[in-house]
This record gives C-alpha cells, structure tokens and sequence, in this order.
C-alpha cells in the first residue's frame, strides 16, 4: 500500500496513521475483542473511517477494509491501496466521543487518469454451450462494486434486445476487486426448474449474443467526478446446444517433457474447462510423490493447461491429478453433471493420470 505517513499532519494525539497506510484510533472499553483479533465492520466504522469525497465535496460510504484490535486501539486497514489523485477524509471519534473529519493529503484530488479498461473475459472462445454457468471479466484496475453492476454489463441477442434477468445476483470478486465472477442464474439453466420453464434460456441454441460492459463501470476509488471506462467492451459470440458430458481424465492429451529439461508439460482438453478453477485443481507429482512447482498457463481458448517447472524434470513416473471441483463451462465436474439426477449414483471416473518424462 501506498505510504502516506509522511503526508498526513499531526491530527490529534488519539488518531494515528500507520507505515503501510492504516489507520488507528481508540479502543473504546465496551470492546471486548482478543488482542489482534478482527473487530465487526459495523462496530469498527463507528470509531473509524475512510471516505472519498465525490465531485460536490460531500462524503461517499465508508471504503471497506479490514478491523482489527492492537493493544487499546483499533486499526482500519484499506482493503485498496490509496490512490494519489483522490480526494479522502478520516472520520473518527475524539476524546469525547465526538465525530470529528479530517482530510487526508495524499494527493491533488484530480480524476485517476490511468489505464481503466477490460483486459480479458472468459470464455475467450466464439462459441459457447447453451447451459454457460458464467463468465469472467477481467478490469485494468479495481472496480467499484455494488449491485448497479448487474445493470451495466448485460447479454444482448442477435436482434438486439437486452436479455431480461440473466445473472445470478450475487457479487464475487477477487481479493483487489479487477475480476469478477458473474454467474447466469441457474433457474434459467437447469430443466425442470420453474423459472426456466417461465423464461427459458438465458442462451438459445444457434442464435449469437453479444456481452457489453457498459462505460458506466467506475474506478474504486474514483474522486472528484466519476472514473469510467474508457470504452464499452463488447465480446461477440455464437450458442451450440447444451453440454451435459462429464470432463472425463481419461481423454486428456498429454504431452510429457524431455527428463533433465525444463520444457513445459502440456495438456490438452477436448473441451474449455474453467480457466481459473484449472489453474488450481489440477497439480503435478513426482516419483516421490512431492508437488511440482512452476508456472501455469491456460491457453488455446481454454484447452491447453501448460506446467513450466522451477527445477527439472526427473526421470521416473508423474502423476496428474485432479480435484472433484474443476469445471467446464456448463458448470460439470469430473464426478458429476451440473444438473445432478438424484436418483443416479455419482460417476466414479478416475482422476488422476500418469506419464513418463521422455528420455534426453
């Protein structure tokens, strides 16, 4: 995180801002809480926040982070790191339990002029099946959540009309807020289900859509005036029927490396698997059994998984193996099928897999 302390001025001798962009007050003694133990978001705001001021001076909600006990204070740290061309002020309660408001110079308060864009979605391929569980959308810098943004990024159909209520409503970022995860509501995919016998698909076979994140998309923590996307990002693509087939182990393509290189392991898949779950599901061990380490790309549209060790290969036999939870884009795992018959016994399909490095 960006260090402020330098910049901020004596505030008063009950508020302190730490190093690495934190801030501490007071520990009120009603707060019962294990030393470095994490206090409750809303109890912490009431002693303590961080606010961006908006384009008429007036405060935005309190920016999220993370509480925590520290002897008889209470630390707020940032979930973002601070940014110098916005405007902040520290809300906090003195002595006598009094707010108090203070402005935090961290910067000259001028729009963040940075790169603010789509980098990539997944799936990257054109084509996609029916029963698509969800899509990936990658940002050059960290978004402003909120529910509004299920209302700037939608499906449109090849005759342009919107598709009504794709997305399941329920926002899943990563750790610094540039990728999300938006589901397509599962009513609107499993058969037999009420809303999908109402709505039907949100994706109809042979038919083409396009996804559009709208420019309404914001920076986290645009200032003065709203920080957009450079451009709207639309990603055309065309609809196959339903996948209901299991991502079988056993039909995989594997391509061993030379004993004594560090060539990479190459897999590949008859159809994209999630890109992000293959990234962490599927691991490598060696003839004693330890994990390889090294890095991992996806490529090919989602059908080359490639392992590039840090050390390398030995001679002997490696073993793939998978976890139950890796995906494909209908939301299938190696175990079972997205839409589970309750009435069939899970599929008990191997997987793990063996090779041999080649000789030198």
């Amino acid at each position: 995180m960006l260090e402020v302390c330098c910049l901020v001025v004596a505030l008063c001798g009950q508020l302190d801002v730490l190093p690495d962009a934190r801030f501490s007050a007071p520990l009120p003694a009603m707060i019962r809480v294990a030393d470095r133990a994490d206090v409750s978001e809303a109890v912490g705001a009431r002693l303590l926040s961080l606010h961006v001021v908006d384009e008429r001076g007036e405060l935005g909600e309190p920016m999220w982070g993370r509480y925590q006990r520290r002897g008889e204070r209470v630390v707020f740290t940032p979930r973002f790191p601070l940014d110098p061309a916005v405007n902040y002020r520290l809300r906090y309660l003195n002595d006598h339990g009094k707010p108090q408001i203070v402005a935090v110079p961290v910067g000259t308060g001028e729009k963040f002029a940075g790169d603010f864009r789509v980098t990539e979605i997944y799936p990257s391929a054109d084509t996609v099946p029916a029963n698509l569980l969800k899509f990936y959308i990658h940002f050059s810098a960290p978004v402003r959540e909120g529910r509004e943004i299920f209302e700037q990024i939608t499906i449109v159909d090849d005759q342009g009309v919107t598709i009504p209520a794709p997305w399941l409503l329920t926002e899943l970022w990563n750790a610094d807020s540039t990728r999300l995860t938006l589901r397509i509501h599962p009513g609107r995919i499993k058969q037999g289900v009420n809303l999908r016998e109402t709505e039907g698909l949100v994706l109809q076979p042979g038919r083409r859509y396009s996804l559009r994140v709208s420019r309404e998309v914001q920076h986290a923590t645009a200032g003065r005036g709203r920080v957009q996307l450079k451009t709207e990002f639309i990603k055309s693509f065309r609809v196959a029927a339903e996948d209901h087939s299991l991502p079988t182990v056993a039909q995989w393509r594997v391509t061993a490396p030379r004993t004594g290189s560090r060539e990479p392991l190459v897999i590949e898949f008859p159809d994209p698997l999630d890109p992000h779950l293959a990234r962490r599901c599927i691991q490598i061990r060696d003839p004693a059994n330890s994990v390889v380490t090294g890095e991992i790309k996806i490529a090919a549209h989602e059908t080359r998984w490639t392992l590039t060790p840090e050390r390398e290969w030995i001679s002997g036999t490696y073993r793939i193996e998978v976890d139950d939870v890796l995906e494909d884009l209908a939301g299938n795992t190696p175990t079972r099928p997205f839409e589970v018959d309750a009435n069939k016994p899970l599929a008990r399909l191997p997987s793990t897999l063996d090779f041999q490095t080649r000789p030198e």
